[in-house]
């Protein structure tokens, strides 16, 4: 049965205790026993009992005016969470809904619950099941796209900035991460106790989305995708149960989690293997744009002697205005040979001064390479391929024109990236337990590019005009028979169906394993997007 408000269900309700809730996504059926998993002090026991009505209380009905269904997770949410809940009437609401990077994800939730514990995740979890709520998870909240990591008023966000936790296991071998952290918070941390981990390349990226998309590192030659470096998950599932994935126990559920998405639970604490600090170079360089065809050739030629050098990381990216090339080595060498096709290439500045420093020095001198927290809205594109100098002369020739195209219809910046991934980096993740990814063993280019711009009425030009570019760029590599079907995940856009690279096989057992860990489909049905497999 149906109601079609809220006070005609609170009226069934308080019927009989035993009324099934009219939902599909839990096994807990009734309000007696909703309350009594959320473990509540007997203060809001009666405050959860006076909002849905129960047999075991002599309250009278509240008086709830218009309020229809859809309001009453969040009615419960403030009781159960109490100083860690926000709505549009709370001090402090607006700042965390702005939190995102990108202003095309600055959604007015209805409501923002702030867990702290794995516990109180999983309450989240059991009211947004029994009560049928649509919700979204936020980390970092540094993916572009719009609704993911964000939700307007038809939801629940779980913000999960207050599960800062960063520790190390006695011996100094793992450290436990809770999602709510930015890499910047734990490379400092860390550092402090003489280790360092594989993660973000920009401090400002939040932990979970990161890992569970893969995580492209500085040095994946030597460490495969950051989501291989991790021992184990802590996880809540769909049905509030928390669970351990890792090698031996759950060992389907910590594949899928390396590169599956939020696809099968909200993951509470990530336990990374740690690296012991030690000391690397570091250079960045600037270059003139007229520079691009000797850049192209020199990143060519470095991809292929890359090859042999698994201490050697790269960042290169350019712009209408100036080229980027940052020369990152994992050993105390200045000027490795690894970089020797760029060093008769005369820049044009210096970005980031020749160092010879540790991780978080690193992490410190790239800070601002990505604009952070001010009204800009932005997408993102993901291309795959391998090495081919006519690839990226094609490529950036269209690139050109359209970033001249949207400078001048609509003001915004199209930048231009490339990203080495050596086969290297593709064997370590086979020897780390692998992940879903399907990556073909060969040295490639994970292209990616970003647009920025200001106004929310241009996000339909934006995304066309990065489509444009991804299309181009995948042509290319297809014209010239190098073309790969990734789609990175942490780079990728909404219209780009990441999960059609990882290759059948690993879709169908993503499935699998979503459907056995999560068996009413609550991470594909009520959370909010995503890139989620009942979109593949």
């Amino acid at each position: 049965m149906l109601y079609s408000d809220a006070a005609t269900l609170l009226i069934a309700l308080v019927a009989t205790c035993e009324v099934v809730y009219a939902q599909t996504y839990s096994s807990v059926t009734t309000v007696k026993q909703f309350i009594s998993q959320l473990n509540l002090n007997s203060s809001q026991h009666k405050s959860i009992g006076d909002i849905l009505g129960s047999t075991e209380l002599t309250s009278n009905l509240p008086v709830l005016g218009e309020l229809t269904i859809s309001a009453l997770p969040c009615l419960v949410s403030r009781v159960v969470f109490g100083a860690s809940y926000l709505d549009s009437s709370s001090p402090g609401y607006q700042d965390r809904v702005n939190v995102n990077w990108s202003g095309a994800c600055w959604k007015d939730a209805k409501c923002i619950v702030r867990p702290s514990t794995a516990t109180e995740v999983a309450k989240a979890m059991l009211i947004i099941t029994f009560l049928g709520a649509n919700f979204a998870i936020r980390s970092g909240g540094h993916n572009p796209n719009p609704g993911f990591g964000s939700i307007g008023e038809s939801g629940i966000l779980i913000d999960m900035v207050n599960m800062n936790e960063i520790t190390l296991a006695s011996d100094g071998s793992v450290a436990s991460v809770g999602p709510g952290n930015r890499f910047g918070a734990v490379f400092a941390k860390l550092n402090e106790l003489n280790r360092t981990l594989v993660g973000g390349r920009i401090e400002d990226v939040g932990v979970g989305g990161y890992y569970l998309g893969g995580g492209m590192a500085f040095f994946s030659s030597m460490y495969g995708l950051a989501a291989d470096s991790i021992q184990n998950f802590q996880v809540v599932l769909s049905d509030s149960s928390i669970v351990n994935a890792n090698a031996t126990s759950n060992a389907d559920l910590f594949w899928a989690l390396k590169g599956g998405g939020s696809n099968f639970g909200v993951v509470t604490r990530y336990d990374i293997k740690t690296i012991p600090v030690e000391e690397i170079w570091f250079e960045a360089l600037l270059y003139d744009p007229s520079q691009s065809e000797k850049l192209f050739q020199a990143v060519v030629e470095y991809a292929t002697v890359a090859e042999s050098d698994t201490a050697a990381g790269l960042v290169f990216n350019l712009t209408p205005d100036a080229g980027l090339v940052g020369f990152i080595y994992n050993k105390p060498i200045v000027r490795p040979a690894v970089y020797q096709p760029f060093y008769n290439i005369t820049p044009s500045g210096v970005y980031v001064n020749s160092k010879v420093g540790t991780w978080l020095d690193l992490a410190n001198a790239f800070a601002d390479t990505t604009p952070l927290h001010d009204e800009s809205r932005f997408m993102i594109v993901s291309i795959a391929h391998e090495w081919s100098l006519p690839v990226l002369q094609d490529s950036y020739a269209t690139y050109l024109n359209l970033s001249a195209q949207v400078a001048r219809e609509f003001n915004a910046t199209l930048a231009y990236g490339v990203q080495p991934y050596s086969s290297a980096a593709v064997r370590h993740s086979s020897t780390a337990g692998g992940n879903p990814l399907g990556l073909k063993p060969v040295a490639q280019n994970w292209f990616t590019s970003t647009i920025q711009y200001a106004e929310a009425a241009d996000d339909e030009r934006a995304i066309n005009a990065i489509q444009a570019l991804g299309r181009a760029v995948a042509s290319a590599s297809r014209k010239y028979g190098v073309d790969l079907p990734l789609h990175f995940m942490n780079d990728a856009n909404y219209k780009q169906n990441v999960f059609a690279g990882y290759g059948s096989v690993n879709v169908q057992r993503l499935r699998r394993i979503s459907r056995q860990y999560d068996p009413f489909q609550v991470f594909q049905n009520l959370q909010n997007d995503g890139f989620l497999l009942s979109k593949a």
